[in-house]
């Protein structure tokens, strides 16, 4: 019998150690991205290139406020002309950005060896998920099958290849080794139960969604540690409170809360329950939900339809089962927050680790019940859920290395010189609003080119009509949508502001002037502080497939540029 035990065993050990390994294969593309948007500000930080107010080695996520106008960011282009006044971007997020820095100091600017500290934080997380599903009491084959479901999420490419989004697993390794030492915490206190809590609080400082971790461990002490349930509600509490106090929190139209935007937030909150019913047994593309129009009226229909199919036979499944209420809470209580953001793919990383082992229950019931319906459902979920998921996974990998590659590149070629000469480029347009995002910190990290600043008029694709109406004035008209509605514009606006005349707003290269007409901004003056033709000013559109150089139209003149395509198909 022993003998049987062991080899049952190390088999087992064989099949997980196989499915991670094959994991980490799918992910393997990650170590040729390079850096990514966010990358690059957090490269200059800990390269000590850039000197941020409040972004430092050990707080990369704290953006601050906007600049006071002087001052070095404002005279670098750090934000764009339309940020409200009010805006705020303070995320209190130190054990992950130490977890940057070390990483920064062991390697560099060698991108793959930081990627490749991504795969290695990936593999702990599946491997402390294992841990947690046995110490939890699924039986080994539904243990593996949620494993499986975990390891093949597709939500996780961002977390994994995305270095900015390392935060998430950072964020899940605590997570779970706090539930793997709370499951253990017997009634009153001990030595696991305080660990349990201070890897709870490492949770919350490596993103903010962690703090969910006290509400978890206090469910999964409420009858076992009664009063260590107590401690852990309080200390969360406490930690939000001292969190708010502190100042931390985002404002802005991109980020809404209860309190400041509850339209938002609740908006944000059905798609991304809709989007996480669909997407985390299914490569349904979740970021579709925050294109707009019908695109996420489609995606909502689709969401809705998987998620019924879905849901319906899980739930119906879990009644009768005693550990799935705690499944449920933990994929519950990890979703809410993230209504904070607009619905993303990458959001649903930790509500699936708590997902995984309700809907590998389902499908192993479904394929054992004498009914045919319910094995060929238990069949169809296991297929879209595992190999089809592992499949979408090996495909956006490639496809957002490519994305990467491509927006890297689409500021790198602009032909303009590589010297220590100072330099205002106005970026008129980009094929996406990730490559008008953080343009300056790019081209610097990228050609060492650290005196020339970027100052983008959009972060979106629109076409334009650019009008000389002076020796030192620019009319600007937008051909699409208005000014400053973009899915990324928007990450600079705050609720209840608005853009327009006589709201005018200045840059350290420009000063606006918007007009408002039917509810929106389409036409922009700009006033320059020299003539357009200056040597120290450049403007950059887009022509002849890749954003380039132009001259400014002549005195009394017109231009016209044509929106350039996308970088990916319904990329914003």
């Amino acid at each position: 019998m022993e003998l049987t035990t062991n080899v049952s065993s190390r088999r087992e050990g064989l099949l997980v150690a196989a499915l991670i390994a094959l994991a980490v294969l799918l992910h393997s593309p990650s170590l040729t991205w390079g850096f990514f948007a966010d990358d690059y500000v957090h490269v200059a930080v800990l390269s000590h290139a850039l000197e941020h107010p409040t972004m430092r080695p050990w707080s990369l996520y704290d953006f601050g406020v906007p600049p006071a106008e002087g001052s070095e960011l404002w005279r670098a282009g750090a934000f764009p002309w339309w940020t409200d006044g009010d805006w705020k971007g303070g995320f209190f997020r130190p054990l992950a950005s130490v977890v940057r820095w070390g990483t920064w100091e062991l390697f560099g600017d060698a991108a793959p060896a930081h990627h490749a500290v991504s795969l290695v934080l990936f593999a702990l997380v599946l491997v402390l998920a294992w841990r947690v599903y046995r110490v939890l009491g699924l039986e080994p084959r539904v243990a593996l099958l949620a494993l499986a479901l975990v390891a093949f999420e597709d939500g996780a490419v961002m977390p994994v290849g995305w270095l900015a989004n390392q935060n998430t697993l950072v964020e899940a390794i605590a997570l779970l080794g706090a539930v793997l030492v709370g499951a253990r915490v017997e009634h009153g206190a001990s030595a696991r139960l305080v660990v349990a809590l201070l890897l709870a609080f490492a949770a919350a400082l490596a993103k903010e969604s962690g703090v969910v971790t006290f509400a978890l461990l206090a469910f999964l002490w409420r009858e076992r540690a009664p009063r260590g349930a107590f401690v852990a509600l309080g200390l969360g509490g406490a930690y939000v409170a001292a969190w708010a106090l502190a100042g931390f929190g985002m404002r802005s139209l991109a980020y809404p809360t209860p309190w400041s935007d509850p339209l938002g937030w609740s908006s944000n909150l059905v798609r991304v329950v809709i989007g996480a019913s669909a997407g985390v047994v299914s490569p349904f593309p979740v970021d579709l939900l925050s294109v707009g129009g019908s695109v996420t009226l489609g995606a909502v229909v689709v969401g809705l339809a998987i998620g019924a199919a879905v849901w319906i036979p899980t739930l119906r499944a879990a009644r009768g089962w005693s550990g799935a209420s705690f499944w449920l809470t933990f994929a519950l209580l990890a979703l809410l927050p993230q209504a904070g953001t607009w619905p993303s793919d990458r959001l649903l990383f930790v509500p699936a680790i708590g997902a995984a082992p309700l809907i590998a229950h389902a499908i192993l019931a479904a394929r054992a019940s004498p009914r045919r319906s319910l094995r060929a459902l238990g069949t169809l979920l296991f297929v879209v859920a595992v190999p089809l998921s592992a499949a979408s996974l090996a495909v956006r990998e490639f496809t957002l290395r490519d994305v990467a590659e491509r927006a890297r590149t689409a500021i790198t070629s602009i032909d303009l010189p590589h010297d220590a000469v100072e330099r205002r480029v106005v970026l008129l347009q980009a094929p996406s609003g990730l490559v008008a995002l953080q343009p300056s910190a790019v081209w610097a990290v990228e050609t060492g080119a650290w005196s020339t600043h970027f100052f983008p008029l959009q972060m979106g694709r629109r076409g334009l009509v650019l009008k000389r109406v002076g020796e030192r004035v620019l009319e600007v008209e937008s051909r699409d949508e208005p000014f400053g509605v973009g899915l990324i514009e928007r990450v600079f606006r705050t609720p209840g502001r608005g853009l327009g005349a006589p709201d005018v707003r200045s840059t350290a290269c420009f000063r606006v002037t918007p007009t408002l007409e039917n509810g929106g901004v389409r036409q922009l003056r700009l006033d320059f502080d020299v003539e357009l033709e200056a040597s120290e000013l450049a403007f950059v559109g887009w022509r002849d497939g890749a954003l380039r150089r132009i001259a400014p139209p002549a005195l009394g003149e017109t231009l016209v540029l044509e929106a350039p395509p996308p970088l990916a198909p319904l990329m914003p």
